[in-house]
């Protein structure tokens, strides 16, 4: 026991916090420097008052009566207190752990114990308790809910926020809960789109960042518009392991901005009936000129065939010029008519890549007598997004045939035109049409979207109100956007994923 012993003491006195033995009865036998130098005791002080000094008051009770159970239990003993360090007069919280050694026959021969300094464990505790109340109160207050997605082992852990926010009490969902349960949840019609953007987080997409809003069905029918912000972690091969997120509801905001939407559609309708009084008179002018033409040449027609003495290629010519002036008249009647329109929406899920491309053989721009060279500069991978798939074709269309025509009067035969899709941010997509035109002055960019502007010879500048009509009803918007390389014009059109 002699060798032992020494070993023993030696192994002790290199450690950095107390070592102590105490035999059967309680009476301390051994402890090493670290505790006396730390409490200012000495060990003969100790042996006859034990530590209860350098206790705080508010512990010595609990100490005691500990310590004195496991001396007359012979367990495993355990405790917390507070400690006062000499060097500065602090208590400091320590973990008191102690437990018997036994002969052969079982009998208590002493007690081996430590004494450990556990006040920055527990302070870094309290602090973080603190900072998850807060946390928890914040949340609460601003009903906002946390969830956690294992996604290895398909676990999902909502807080009782999470459940209220679906309408629902944790009792009512079967365990364990998994994304399963989440999707199951989630609006039909936002099914496909809502997992598109989980997997894509999941794949590392945007930083593995999840934004996105969704509607859930609630047990009684009503449905409820929800945002849901995620981040997922990745182990040190990449793979996905963990998406932590929070979430709340935004339905009546939904409600406020569709009101807000319709008031607008209503304030806008009303400003195209205002802006079509302010332009009668252009209108008349516009209208004038076709049928002046219309009329003269009517005229010459008509004195041709009273003379009876007139070429074939005269009377063509005349009947020709009327047919085109017709057509102009016409189109100036359905382009007023098409402001005048009120349109709805017809929303569905669609590709963007895929409109541009479908809007594009639409135009036809071979019948031009133009060469027309189309460069589609198409992101990959981009998300699904809710729009009118027909009125987003026609905005397309529009700036494309503005492009091609305002180099007919540059004179300008290769024609290029390039069309960009992108993410302009994680809620939103772009779709963007240069040129290599004549492009638009730096003086006139200004009234780009006035009712009277326009860059044609025979223009009304009603196309571009029309566009920007279509996307603002998407709740995007069309803007003007300088080229690398002048001349040319660029106009960009922005569409939100959560429409």
């Amino acid at each position: 026991m002699s060798q032992f012993s020494h070993y023993f003491k030696v192994f002790a006195e290199m450690m950095p916090q107390a070592i102590w033995t105490v035999m059967p009865d309680g009476q301390i036998e051994y402890i090493n420097q670290y505790w006396l130098e730390y409490s200012g005791m000495t060990l003969e002080q100790i042996k006859i008052s034990g530590c209860l000094p350098v206790l705080h008051p508010d512990d010595i009770e609990h100490y005691v009566k500990s310590w004195q159970q496991a001396i007359a239990t012979g367990q495993f003993y355990e405790a917390e207190f507070r400690v006062k360090r000499v060097s500065d007069g602090a208590y400091r919280w320590h973990l008191r752990r102690a437990k018997p050694l036994r002969d052969d026959g079982g009998k208590i021969i002493r007690w081996i114990g430590t004494c450990i300094d556990i006040n920055d464990v527990k302070q870094a505790e309290a602090n973080l308790n603190a900072t998850t109340g807060h946390f928890k109160l914040a949340l609460e207050a601003a009903k906002v809910g946390a969830w956690s997605l294992d996604i290895v082992d398909n676990r999902l852990i909502w807080d009782k926020q999470v459940y209220a926010l679906f309408g629902i009490t944790e009792s009512e969902v079967e365990t364990p809960t998994t994304y399963d349960t989440y999707i199951s949840r989630v609006h039909p019609e936002d099914q496909v789109l809502s997992n598109e953007r989980v997997m894509a987080a999941i794949n590392g997409k945007n930083g593995g960042i999840l934004e996105h809003e969704v509607r859930v069905v609630w047990p009684d029918g009503s449905i409820h518009s929800l945002v849901s912000h995620g981040q997922v972690y990745f182990d040190e091969l990449g793979n996905a392991i963990r998406m932590l997120g929070v979430c709340w509801e935004v339905t009546q905001q939904r409600e406020t901005d569709r009101r807000l939407r319709n008031l607008h559609a209503e304030l806008n309708h009303a400003a195209k009936n205002n802006a079509m009084g302010e332009t009668a008179s252009a209108l008349a002018h516009e209208l004038n000129q076709p049928l002046t033409v219309i009329s003269t040449y009517s005229q010459l027609a008509n004195a041709l065939l009273a003379k009876n003495s007139y070429s074939k290629e005269e009377l063509l010519h005349a009947l020709q010029q009327i047919a085109k002036q017709s057509a102009r008249a016409g189109k100036i009647i359905h382009r007023v008519k098409d402001i005048a329109r009120q349109s709805t929406l017809y929303l569905e899920i669609a590709n963007i890549n895929t409109v541009v491309c479908e809007a594009v053989d639409f135009i036809h721009y071979e019948k031009f007598n133009l060469k027309v060279n189309i460069q589609f500069n198409l992101a990959a991978d981009l998300p699904s997004i809710f729009l009118d798939k027909v009125q987003i074709q026609q905005v397309i269309i529009n700036l494309v045939k503005n492009s091609i025509e305002a180099t007919q009067n540059a004179n300008i035969q290769n024609i290029i035109i390039k069309i960009t899709t992108q993410l302009e941010s994680v809620n939103a997509i772009s779709v963007s049409l240069s040129d290599n035109g004549p492009g638009i002055p730096v003086e006139m960019r200004e009234k780009l979207f006035d009712h009277t502007f326009t860059t044609k010879p025979y223009g009304m500048g009603i196309g571009l109100i029309i566009c920007r009509s279509i996307v603002e009803a998407h709740g995007g918007q069309l803007i003007f956007c300088p080229v690398e390389e002048e001349p040319g014009a660029c106009f960009k059109f922005i569409l939100p994923l959560n429409n």
